[in-house]
């Protein structure tokens, strides 16, 4: 699976062939009696399609009302008997912050719609797209799952937010040794509300490892935002030689600098900057993730072809260095937990801007008397 033979071996043409319709109704009738949760019942139709119109009318109510509060100031404004300078000064910056503080939350109001809209569709198996992936994974010796609620997965990204669901998931190996699917979460009201989405593979290496997280620069989101759902302390990144910092930022758990430089060898550095530089990496114990920032096109072959050629470069050198790595310094961190020791996470600042801004109006308003 790991190798370009692989690749070039697989058989693609379940993906893309012509699919009959009796062969569609022969696979649901044997889907739902072997996987009972596929199963759909009017109930959940009729409690999803509520859920989506009480949205759709809640958010479109919210958007009215905050440009109604931006609105506001604005008129207050125009009607102030406070024609000095700083009297117009303090209008001006509060209006200007309260239309901002509007504008905000209005866009996050209907990325919550769009984001409730999108979950709350998927009440209906999509049976033909399963039985070309069923079709495909049995054509190749592989497993294939339609969906998993709450996976059990070491990764960063699947221990953020709540509503976790993992989908259209093929394996290969006896023991699950790689994994391919796409993932999605909902976002924590502490640090973002957006339904997060990402494709994802996996491969188990021979040993264990330091926590090493690589943020990739090419797939950072608006104002420079990490993909990845948590953030890092600065103090635990890593600059490596060459061009390397232009495409990554490597973290490493403070004391295993000269693990990570061990593992990553110039080789090795060329080869994620040439076939990862759009991905986040992460070791996590003996498994090496990689993160896509969107869902990945389950039925395009280019998509296996691509990933096939990630875990025959990247992958197996990475192996390869897994494999004759021992921690040195084993012996004297049994008591913090080895090469299990994890990357610190860093405090949210979005909370800390929101109130920020909060207490900035509320100054402004008792200095200006507005």
């Amino acid at each position: 699976m790991t190798t370009t033979a692989s690749a070039e071996r697989a058989n693609f043409r379940a993906l893309f062939s012509a699919v009959r319709s009796h062969e569609v109704s022969e696979f649901r009738r044997w889907a739902r009696t072997n996987f009972p949760g596929l199963r759909v019942s009017a109930w959940q139709v009729v409690r999803s399609t509520v859920a989506m119109i009480f949205v759709a009318v809640s958010s479109l109510l919210l958007c009215l009302l905050l440009l109604m509060m931006a609105l506001f100031p604005l008129s207050l404004i125009v009607r102030a008997r406070d024609r000095s300078i700083a009297g117009v000064a303090g209008q001006t910056a509060l209006g200007l912050a309260v239309v901002l503080v509007a504008g905000a939350l209005a866009f996050w109001a209907c990325r919550l719609m769009t984001d409730a809209l999108r979950r709350d569709a998927r009440f209906r198996p999509k049976w033909r797209r399963m039985y070309r992936l069923t079709r495909f994974a049995l054509d190749n010796g592989f497993t294939y799952r339609a969906e998993v609620k709450n996976p059990e997965r070491s990764g960063t990204i699947f221990d953020a937010g709540d509503k976790r669901s993992a989908f259209d998931i093929i394996s290969a190996g006896p023991t699950s040794n790689f994994e391919i699917g796409n993932y999605q979460y909902g976002g924590h009201w502490k640090r973002e509300r957006a339904l997060r989405r990402f494709g994802y593979f996996r491969i188990r290496l021979p040993k264990g490892l330091p926590h090493i997280v690589l943020e990739a620069r090419r797939n950072r989101r608006s104002f420079g935002r990490s993909n990845l759902p948590w953030q890092f302390r600065s103090t635990q990144v890593l600059s490596l030689e060459g061009d390397f910092d232009r495409y990554f930022t490597l973290h490493v758990p403070a004391g295993y600098e000269q693990d990570a430089l061990y593992l990553f060898t110039p080789d090795l550095m060329v080869l994620f900057i040439d076939r990862a530089a759009d991905y986040d990496v992460e070791i996590v114990d003996d498994w090496m993730y990689v993160y896509s920032p969107a869902f990945f096109r389950m039925l395009d072959p280019n998509t296996y072809e691509r990933v096939f050629a990630v875990l025959e470069t990247v992958g197996r050198k990475t192996v390869d260095r897994a494999s004759r790595y021992s921690n040195h310094q084993m012996q004297t961190r049994a008591g913090t937990g080895g090469y299990r020791r994890r990357l610190r996470r860093s405090i949210p600042i979005g909370p800390i801007i929101v109130s920020g801004t909060f207490v900035t109006l509320a100054l402004l308003r008792l200095v200006f008397n507005i």
